[in-house]
């Protein structure tokens, strides 16, 4: 058997891996954010699950990922909180895509139940953008006013009135 001195001539297994070119995947393949988003929601419920009140049931994935609906006895009315999670990289605006489908669910889900007494959650881990050309005052966020009015009580008291 004639050996060479030289690497490239080695048949060993080490050294045909080493060589191997880098495998390149397709772009858009990698499943760490849906998965990390999975994982974020499945969090969320465990803590939503552990601070509910013993009139309060969890149903997942029936309105939007987490619906808490109370029934209250002496009127019998039930409230359901409807909930969207969302786990994002990016700041996010109310101009953000996943505002804004929020914001249409809850109108879609006020015309499909105005019967029902809902209430609207958007949760998500994202820090609160800053809309390029922003209508309010001083420039601010959308989303900062959009709490301030929440907080103030203004939004959930206009919310029934508004025409869809």
């Amino acid at each position: 058997m004639i050996q060479s001195s030289d690497p490239t001539h080695d048949k060993s297994p080490s050294l045909a891996l080493r060589r191997q070119p880098v495998f390149v995947a397709p772009r858009n393949r990698d499943a760490w954010s849906t998965i990390r988003g999975f994982v974020y929601q499945a969090d969320l419920t465990i803590e939503r699950w552990l601070h509910l009140e013993p009139e309060q049931e969890l149903q997942l994935e029936c309105g939007e990922d987490i619906d808490m609906v109370s029934q209250y006895v002496q009127d019998g009315v039930e409230e359901r909180l409807l909930e969207q999670v969302k786990h994002r990289e990016e700041n996010v605006t109310l101009k953000h895509n996943s505002a804004l489908s929020a914001l249409a669910n809850a109108i879609e889900h006020r015309q499909n139940n105005p019967e029902k007494q809902l209430l609207f959650r958007f949760t998500t881990n994202a820090h609160v953008g800053k809309e390029r050309l922003s209508p309010f005052p001083g420039n601010s966020p959308g989303i900062s006013v959009w709490e301030r009015l929440r907080r103030a009580g203004v939004v959930s008291s206009h919310w029934p009135s508004l025409s869809m």
